[in-house]
């Protein structure tokens, strides 16, 4: 089966689209045979990597149009309605080639363009629509509005999560403690929020290093965020390290490595990252965003409103719970033990690619073949 994977970032770059997108595709090329391509705008060369083939899209949406054609697959699988030529694929999905699926990835992007909406309404059938849990508001509206959804979950690599590098020794951590927050720096992921909060705890525990890592993005307004953070870090003080474009295993490593993993994003879908603290047997402290509340292994700070854009608003209540929970989960042993035990049982039984990745294929499977649902 031809299949390929519409996307704004893949491979190279290393967020939590990119590892799902890559982990998909090159799950069904190993196992099933497909002959999987990725479509990327931020691919600067096309390539290969790990069986699959990765494009630059072209730079208009009638040209793109025109290399899907071209390339002619049996499945067309959008990564997120954010995608910058999904209006073009969803005004001419009529003439396009093979069956068209969309990882609706919230929705975002169709929320705030109510036109795209409609004409994906009218449209729906043309398309087996993906969401990454049921309890989100891309499902929510899906339900409400009788269109058929799909929901297949974000997973991780277990065995990805060793300690192949000795990360304290190589990023010069001394302390007891470290806290970790992977996240790339756009609105709503909550980094500055953290810092207040990190700061009171070292009041409290002064034996810990905060280490945040991220990648650096092509998109100024995240850039703008990433400089402003690293300014703000300056003047704390409780030890920290702000990790730019590290290796992978690097990554993985950190999360074995640290005792905790501080997620303060106000707005999410599926975190990737919290399940991959879950595979690193690291517990988490984190907002009630996206699928987080039916995730055990970690705590779960509350929240009163989201904001007019949806985005979880950080109040004295949500801030003095995160520092509660980081300073409980750091000092009490059998707590951590049991966040632990409950996070990585739950990531063996619903969260490996290898339970996930079968749900993709029966989906395209079945496109393919015409089969309605």
């Amino acid at each position: 089966m031809k299949l390929v994977i519409c996307s704004n970032h893949s491979y190279e770059h290393t967020g939590g689209t990119e590892i799902t997108i890559a982990a998909i595709a090159e799950g069904l090329s190993k196992t099933y045979g497909y002959s999987s391509t990725i479509l990327s705008r931020s691919v600067k060369n096309d390539m290969s990597h790990n069986g699959v083939t990765i494009l630059r899209c072209m730079n208009d949406g009638k040209k793109f149009l025109e290399q899907l054609k071209n390339i002619s697959p049996d499945n067309v699988f959008v990564y997120s309605d954010c995608f910058m030529f999904w209006p073009d694929i969803l005004n001419n999905v009529e003439i396009l080639p093979g069956r068209c699926s969309i990882a609706l990835v919230g929705m975002n992007n169709m929320l705030s363009n109510r036109k795209l909406l409609s004409i994906f309404k009218r449209k729906h059938f043309f398309f087996r629509a993906i969401t990454h849990s049921d309890n989100y508001q891309d499902y929510i509206i899906c339900k409400d509005e009788g269109i058929p959804v799909h929901v297949i979950p974000n997973g991780v690599d277990a065995k990805e999560f060793v300690d192949t590098v000795d990360f304290r020794r190589k990023y010069g951590v001394q302390t007891k403690y470290m806290i970790l927050c992977v996240s790339n720096f756009f609105p709503g992921k909550g980094q500055e929020y953290l810092l207040p909060v990190l700061d009171e705890l070292y009041r409290k525990l002064p034996e810990f290093t905060a280490v945040f890592i991220c990648t650096t993005v092509n998109f100024y307004v995240a850039n703008n965020i990433r400089d402003r953070f690293r300014a703000q870090l300056k003047k704390v003080k409780f030890p920290n390290k702000l990790l730019s474009d590290i290796p992978r295993e690097d990554v993985a490593s950190a999360f074995v490595a640290a005792d905790v993993f501080a997620f303060p994003s106000q707005k999410e879908v599926a975190p990737l990252v919290v399940l991959e603290s879950m595979a690193a047997h690291t517990p988490w402290v984190a907002l009630p965003v996206g699928n987080v509340p039916k995730i055990r292994g970690g705590r779960i700070s509350p929240i009163r409103a989201k904001n007019s854009e949806g985005y979880a608003i950080f109040g004295k209540e949500t801030h003095e719970y995160f520092v509660q929970w980081l300073y409980d989960i750091l000092t009490n042993d059998v707590l951590r033990e049991q966040l632990i035990h409950d996070g990585y049982e739950q990531i063996i039984s619903d969260f490996t690619w290898n339970k996930i990745i079968p749900m993709y294929h029966q989906l395209f499977n079945q496109a393919q073949n015409g089969s309605s649902g």
